[in-house]
């Protein structure tokens, strides 16, 4: 016999052990007062937690009793009685994945219902809800106004034991929060954080108390920065650490409940915040959860977005969870966002079936798949630091998929042919990231349809990446043993067919099998397949989540698959019923031996299922329906063989512009709106252009006469470079230009090359120089360099630079009010002025996606002749040299008023930040100007 049916076997007769136990246990429990002494004997002999673990039976049966029995009943099985010698403080989590039929009636539950309802949601979350008795024993008593009568119980009550004694504590606090005097619920809570603070519970059972209070202040909205507290002093010393943490699906329930008591917070503060139990109102993008029976039937908490000021947060994680985009892309595009990284808060985005997070070390990255792990790949040179935020741009063209981190180009492949379509940003389930500015460009083409079958990858290449086969499919039973091993996939007659094998071996055991497609329906959607039918030897049916449709030939029926060993329900493997009581059910016309077609057809909350071109049946989903396409069947009876199955979505055919994308970033949607109305125009094209039209339009400065600066022009731009060992070598062009009024600089940039010393820095500039009524100057500009001194590793950077000058010039200060990571080698510079604001931006390379630096308020005098300028720097005073050189594409400025003045050939300087005393070169003993950079 082989090592997987012993498995099988143990785990089936250990389950009947635990089930004998626990049905023993519920009749002690619940057997009447004489039994006493029997009851004792048993807690003796297996435990209390063995007793107290049968919750579930406990419910049952008090959920059977009139409300004066249930009272009774609970009372004697909460509190200490002639059955056992202290209070019960014992929960449980629900399926978080509940059947129709298993709808709770939990107060989340209902709320989650009723928000769904109101918003018209298709898809909510349900289940995942802490129950105990303790919880019914509260309602119960407060529906019966006994809850004082409750607490004088518990008063008296005198603990034997310190475990004990936070129970009393605990459940005083509750009462008196049901009771509404939450003063006197923070005393008895802040009495037993002090001692639970001394001691934390080193088993499940004994972490219970907290867990219960928490529970009950959150669904209470009461205590919640004391719950907040200790949520997170239980994460940070138990759970992240591993100390007295444990078993997983409570250390997941923890972490939840810290999102969960955020937002609750945060609703108290803004009032935009929506409910914590409907998704976040994000067009175009849908919430999506890596699930399986495991984290369903263990009541793993749903995953929960927040959606605030353009930034969304994933603050609870069920598992691996994604917010896709609606439709599917192929062809040329590019995905931007800013993600949160390290600190628990990784997110990142999900293109052409890869994810790509840097690890904390920054010297390596990891790369996976929906499902998989490809081996580190390493950064040569080593990221650089960073900042909370880091900027992804991920570029697909000519099926070429390039993926950068801040600018920096760190990850380059080939595509395959049929490429993963959907995109989305990924958080793993520590993750808890925030996500902002998520902007899609370029030509992509939206297909009609998607093949759910034909892979994107070879076997051998699937094997070598480490991508599960087939790819996008997952088996429900992910704890079975050699789960993987039901399903695979065969090339036959050019088509791939997804195969479930039968094992005859596990006859009689109603063996479920589902193979669910990752993305779930959001749309209303056509899947079709072809399946082999032969009546006892292959059988294959439809489900969405849970829900299958048994096509029989004597008509469609309904099966609920089960959550495996996870199920605590008594929902049976085999469960079947009809999808129409009393009605006459279609027949299915199905063709033994042959390749059937079959269609299901989703729109709204109802499905309607055809056979060969025959319509069967029709049904409805439920709200809590995840409504991932599934292929199920009995392993024990059949064989499964499906291909072609194609996924037809109501999902636009166009790319959304710009505008109409929701989590881009706002802010600079004003300033292009304003640019279009600045009439006076200038445009310099360096790639164009002659020397004569430089030298008539722009005033040039190379730099000190041992060390100029190197400044060429020619048809790729005008090229200046740098290199020194030293004090500052720099060169700058400068347009003669006198604004007035508002103004919009862009200054672009090609094939940017810094390198620095061990202690220097090399940077280009665009700068604005402005006077306020004092005369004094500051000027204001855009670096784009790389520093790195002693105390300052290495880094690549973007920062706003603000240079003050007295009226005289002799004295000048620096400030750096905003220094971000940024390693791009091509983009756009831009300084623009909004009446009193001046705002300093950045976009890399062919993006037109503005990343804010800084804004201030200035003057608003006019910018004299020679205040625009564009500029290269480096210095070194380490032991090798530093070096910059970078090609300036174009300059432009649109403003309220420009004025050309005649270049003369000795101009007056306006001084400032990067002015010599002239704009001529200099010598040895000419004063260099204060360098800018750390």
């Amino acid at each position: 016999m082989n090592a997987s049916i012993m498995n099988q076997i143990r785990q089936f007769f250990g389950c009947c052990f635990v089930c004998i136990v626990f049905v023993a246990m519920a009749a002690v429990s619940c057997a009447s007062e004489t039994a006493g002494t029997q009851s004792v004997a048993v807690e003796a002999v297996m435990g209390e937690d063995l007793i107290a673990l049968n919750l579930a039976a406990v419910r049952r049966r008090a959920g059977q009793l009139p409300p004066q029995e249930r009272f009774d009943f609970l009372v004697r099985h909460v509190l200490p009685s002639e059955t056992h010698t202290g209070i019960r403080m014992r929960g449980l989590m629900t399926d978080s994945a509940p059947i129709p039929s298993q709808l709770s009636s939990e107060p989340l539950d209902v709320q989650r219902r009723q928000l769904a309802a109101d918003s018209h949601q298709s898809r909510i979350s349900a289940g995942g809800v802490v129950v105990s008795p303790v919880f019914d024993l509260l309602r119960t008593a407060k529906d019966l106004q006994r809850l004082e009568e409750l607490a004088r119980a518990v008063e008296t009550f005198q603990p034997e034991s310190e475990y004990q004694l936070r129970c009393r504590l605990v459940m005083l606090s509750m009462i008196a929060l049901a009771i509404q005097q939450t003063e006197q619920a923070g005393q008895h809570m802040d009495e037993f954080v002090s001692r639970w603070k001394q001691a934390k519970g080193t088993s499940e059972a004994e972490r219970w108390p907290e867990t219960l209070l928490i529970w009950w202040n959150l669904e209470h909205r009461r205590l919640l920065a004391e719950s907040e507290a200790m949520l997170f002093e239980m994460v940070e010393d138990q759970i992240r650490p591993g100390v007295h943490a444990g078993p997983e699906h409570w250390n997941r329930l923890i972490t939840g409940l810290v999102g969960r008591v955020r937002h609750l917070r945060n609703q108290e503060t803004q009032a935009a915040v929506h409910p914590y139990d409907t998704a976040p109102p994000i067009p175009h993008w849908h919430p999506v959860s890596h699930c399986d029976s495991w984290s369903r039937g263990s009541g793993i908490p749903a995953a929960v977005w927040q959606f605030h000021n353009g930034t969304v947060t994933n603050i609870v994680s069920h598992d691996t969870d994604f917010l896709m985009f609606e439709a599917p892309l192929t062809g040329d595009f590019t995905l931007e966002c800013d993600c949160t990284c390290f600190g628990y808060r990784d997110i990142h985005p999900f293109v052409a079936g890869t994810w790509l997070a840097p690890v904390w070390n920054h010297s390596e990255f990891e790369i996976g798949g929906l499902g998989s792990k490809r081996p580190n790949g390493k950064f040569n040179p080593k990221l650089t630091a960073v900042d909370n935020w880091l900027r992804y741009r991920v570029e697909i063209r000519d099926n070429v998929c390039r993926r950068y981190i801040n600018g920096r180009l760190v990850h380059e492949e080939l595509l395959p042919e049929r490429r993963e379509p959907w995109v989305a940003i990924r958080t793993p389930q520590y993750g808890r990231g925030a996500v902002k500015n998520v902007r899609i460009t370029g030509t992509p083409v939206i297909p009609e349809n998607v093949s759910l079958t034909e892979t994107e990858h070879s076997a051998d290449d699937a094997a070598a990446r480490g991508i599960p086969w087939p790819a996008r499919w997952y088996p429900w039973f992910p704890d079975q043993p050699n789960a993987r091993d039901f399903w695979s996939t065969q090339v036959q007659d050019g088509h791939t067919i997804i195969v479930g094998e039968q094992r005859p071996d596990l006859t009689g055991t109603h063996s479920e099998q589902l193979f669910h497609y990752h993305w779930p329906l959001v749309q209303d959607s056509v899947v079709s397949w072809e399946f082999f039918h032969q009546p006892g030897t292959h059988d294959v049916f439809p489900a969405l989540g849970r829900q299958t449709w048994i096509l029989h030939p004597e008509g469609v029926r309904r099966h609920w698959v089960t959550n495996g060993i996870w199920d605590a329900t008594k929902l049976s493997p085999e469960n079947v019923e009809s999808v129409h009581p009393g009605r006459t059910p279609s027949t299915v016309p199905l063709r033994p031996g042959e390749w059937n077609v079959a269609r299901l057809h989703i729109s709204g909350d109802r499905v309607r299922i055809e056979v060969n071109d025959q319509i069967v049946g029709e049904d409805t989903i439920d709200a809590a329906n995840d409504r991932c396409f599934g292929l199920f069947y009995w392993c024990d009876r059949s064989q499964a063989m499906v291909r072609n199955v194609k996924l037809t979505g109501s999902w636009p055919r166009e790319l959304p512009g710009i505008t109409e994308q929701p989590l881009r970033d706002r802010r600079v949607d004003a300033f292009d709106e304003q640019r279009a109305l600045l009439q006076d125009k200038f445009e310099f094209d360096f790639t164009g252009s002659t020397d004569a039209d430089l030298a008539a339009k722009f005033a040039t400065v190379t730099g000190i006469a041992s060390h100029p600066a190197d400044i060429q022009l020619s048809s790729a731009g005008l090229t200046m470079s740098s290199t020194r060992l030293g004090p500052a070598a720099y060169g700058l062009v400068s347009p003669q230009l006198r604004v007035s009024g508002d103004y919009d600089i862009t200054a672009e940039f090609s094939d940017l090359d810094l390198k620095v010393s061990d202690n220097g820095s090399t940077a280009i500039y665009l700068v604005s120089d402005l006077r306020d009524e004092r005369n004094f100057l500051k000027s204001y500009g855009v670096y784009r360099g790389m520093v790195e001194h002693p105390d300052t590793p290495r880094r690549q950077q973007v920062q706003a630079e603000i240079l003050e000058v007295s009226a005289g010039q002799s004295n000048y200060s620096f400030r750096y009010p905003a220094i971000l990571k940024e390693a791009c080698t091509a983009g756009r510079l831009r300084i623009l002025r909004r009446g009193s604001k001046l705002t300093l931006l950045l976009a890399e390379y062919d993006s037109d996606n503005f990343r804010v630096i800084h804004s201030e308020e200035v003057s608003t005098l006019p910018l004299d002749p020679g205040s625009i300028q564009l500029r290269t720097s480096c210095y070194s005073s380490g032991k090798s040299e530093s070096s910059v050189s970078v090609t300036w594409k174009n300059l432009r400025v649109n403003a309220e008023k420009i004025e050309s003045i005649q270049r003369v050939p000795e101009p007056k300087p306006s001084g400032g930040f990067f002015r010599m005393p002239s704009l001529q070169p200099q010598t040895e003993d000419s004063p260099t100007p204060p360098e800018l950079g750390e």
